[in-house]
């Protein structure tokens, strides 16, 4: 794991069973932004997934990185890809993905890519690793 973390607070959620769950709909996703202020530059993303049963359902899930926002009911691709997550994921596993290159950003997303499919996104925890740049 690196050494430099955007949230520390992240092994105080971890049995929390789930942090996240998203209504059923076409591309779920859960989106970190970091404000208009700060650029960080991700080396890794780590993935909690939920403890209470129905783990198996993170699946087909990719991670971007980039200054575009994501939108609703879409396959968000405009930002750079970090890594992708084919699973199916267990009940509270920590899932590591390390991104191909360093890729900086004010936005770090997390998307279920199930074309044609109605699903839930739910984890319980969302974490993006490397450092981060204060703009002025």
């Amino acid at each position: 794991m690196m050494q430099n973390s955007v949230s520390d607070q992240w092994k105080a959620s971890i049995y929390a069973g789930h942090l996240f769950e998203s209504k059923q709909e076409q591309y779920p996703w859960l989106e970190m932004d970091f404000g208009s202020q700060t650029r960080l530059i991700v080396e890794e993303v780590v993935i909690i997934n939920k403890f209470d049963g129905f783990g198996n359902r993170l699946r087909n899930a990719v991670v971007t990185v980039g200054n575009l926002p994501a939108k609703i009911g879409q396959n968000n691709t405009e930002n750079p890809l970090c890594a992708n997550f084919v699973g199916p994921a267990r009940n509270g596993e920590v899932i590591n993905l390390k991104c191909q290159e360093p890729l900086e950003g004010r936005y770090v997303l997390l998307q279920i890519n199930s074309p044609g499919k109605v699903t839930t996104l739910h984890i319980n925890e969302l974490k993006a690793c490397g450092k981060s740049i204060e703009l002025v």
